[in-house]
């Protein structure tokens, strides 16, 4: 594609045999036109990067890697340059998270185009009249337009004669952004109904690129990466091919060492280790939303089978209901979460029984608790409250006494942020003390890998609870050095000191008046 720029006539014929290869080798393209840019050798992750953007048939791509890995060089500069210079692009739209991190990134682009001496000698002057930073065209076949727009920008309708053909998405979300579950709705709304809607779906030139970051369990990137999956597992063509590519591996070894060696990746492990931050480090170099070693880790899971429970541990187990309400019963609300609790205070255990997650209307909720606490013959029943008591506290306790079924109800008000609440289970976790009923265990093991990040709270908060119904029911593990009735008395009679409720083995052994609070 040799458009004649000056260039030695002996090397017209060679200079035309490479363009030829570097039409659909980004890769070579890259580093023949860019060798100042591209000067480590690629990775193995940067040629599957190539061959997907290579292969036009790829029409909607999503490219997770991690800082440092010259993704956005090889997209916004290697890739649109090439898409430009061989004609295949007619209409660019880059997007960012902000106006001016679009406009820096094409500005770069027109740099390049324009003072670049290989492109100069064999495309010649790619400079036009419309060189504008919020709009340019540039001097190839096409007058390719290039039209930069930060996230919050309107993109669909921006020509009223033409439709973006190429969408590049760079970096759309922020870690504000995604923290909030609105803010995160929104942005999904406005990536599906106007991003990605403003492509001429008629034709068949078209091609949406998206990279960044994983930062968030229900982010865009982590909802399509998701959807990927199942439908590769489900054997269905996915809407998007996904391209996942940490830096390093779960051993925390380079999957670049030719740019960052094992030493580097560890010695930013350690550093990163230091502040607390392995979360952030999972998300900026290993391109999930948190790290296992931050938080929940797998290895401090036990399940349980409930058909093989010992008989001893099911008789003297302790069982509550816990219950974390919706506020609505709509599919857009979070689902109601019912666990039941069952506490070993001679084992020293505490076992995940059972787990309801739907979306149910207040009396579904009151209905479904009761056949819990029936069932699993509980001793008290806790509620999330959040100000308006009555919505629940009183219909339940009502219903309570039509099916002459009377426990103890304990008001859970919700103090402080979920994950708060979630990060005091951590210790009985790491001392193995919890049992999850294996045939629930993902409800709560999956989302808890996630954590702090976590897609799916309910049910989270609804078992994070327990320590909240421990304290109220003024259960404390025994100690096994307490065998005898007189050591035991002796050990209640210290925490009496301590808390009035320790008198007793725990609140809950007698039933509640009724007609009480």
């Amino acid at each position: 594609m040799y458009n004649g720029g000056e260039i030695d006539p002996e090397l017209k014929e060679e200079a035309q045999i490479l363009l030829e290869d570097c039409r659909n080798n980004l890769a070579l393209f890259c580093k023949m036109i860019f060798p100042e840019r591209f000067d480590f050798p690629f990775s193995k992750g940067h040629m599957k990067i190539c061959r997907a953007l290579d292969d036009d048939s790829i029409k909607k791509l999503l490219i997770v890697a991690p800082r440092g890995f010259g993704k956005t060089t090889l997209l916004q500069l290697g890739f649109v340059a090439q898409r430009i210079l061989f004609n295949k692009s007619r209409f660019i739209v880059p997007i960012s998270k902000s106006e001016i991190n679009a406009l820096n990134q094409t500005e770069t682009l027109k740099m390049q185009l324009v003072s670049n001496l290989m492109i100069k000698k064999l495309w010649g002057s790619m400079k036009t009249q419309q060189f504008s930073k919020e709009q340019w065209r540039a001097n190839n076949m096409l007058k390719t337009v290039i039209m930069p727009r930060g996230s919050g920008q309107q993109v669909r309708g921006l020509l009223l004669d033409s439709r973006p053909d190429l969408l590049i998405g760079d970096d759309v979300e922020d870690i504000e952004g995604v923290e909030s579950e609105i803010q995160r709705g929104k942005l999904k709304r406005k990536i599906m109904e106007d991003y990605l809607n403003s492509v001429d779906f008629k034709r068949n030139d078209w091609r949406i690129v998206f990279v960044g970051s994983m930062l968030h369990e229900d982010s865009f990137l982590a909802n399509v990466e998701d959807n990927y999956k199942a439908a590769i597992k489900a054997g269905r063509k996915p809407a998007w091919h996904v391209i996942n590519l940490p830096l390093c591996d779960d051993n925390y070894k380079s999957n670049w060492p030719e740019a960052y060696t094992d030493e580097w990746i560890q010695d930013k492990l350690a550093e990163y280790a230091s502040m607390g931050l392995l979360d952030s480090f999972a998300r900026e170099f290993m391109g999930v939303p948190t790290s296992a070693e931050a938080n929940f880790r797998r290895e401090y899971f036990r399940q349980y089978k409930e058909s093989e429970l010992p008989e001893d541990v099911r008789r003297r187990l302790v069982n509550v209901v816990i219950s974390d309400p919706a506020k609505t019963a709509k599919k857009t609300s979070c689902d109601t979460a019912i666990v039941v609790w069952g506490i070993d205070l001679v084992g020293q255990s505490y076992y995940l029984r059972s787990i309801v997650r739907e979306h149910l209307h207040l009396d579904e909720i009151i209905t479904r608790v009761l056949d819990a606490a029936a069932r699993w013959r509980a001793r008290a029943i806790g509620v999330e409250v959040t100000g308006s008591e009555e919505q629940i506290m009183y219909p339940l306790k009502n219903e309570m006494l039509i099916r002459r079924q009377v426990y103890h109800v304990e008001e859970l008000r919700a103090r402080g942020k979920k994950e708060e609440r979630a990060a005091t289970m951590l210790p009985y976790y790491k001392m193995h003390r919890i049992f999850h009923e294996e045939s629930i265990a993902s409800l709560i093991e999956l989302p808890l890998l996630s954590f702090p990040r976590c897609k799916k709270w309910d049910v989270i908060d609804a078992a994070s609870y327990l320590p909240k119904m421990l304290n109220a029911g003024g259960l404390y593990l025994r100690s096994d050095d307490y065998g005898d009735a007189k050591s035991l008395n002796d050990y209640y009679r210290k925490l009496k000191e301590e808390d009035e409720r320790t008198t007793r083995l725990h609140r809950w052994e007698v039933c509640p008046n009724p007609f009480g609070k």
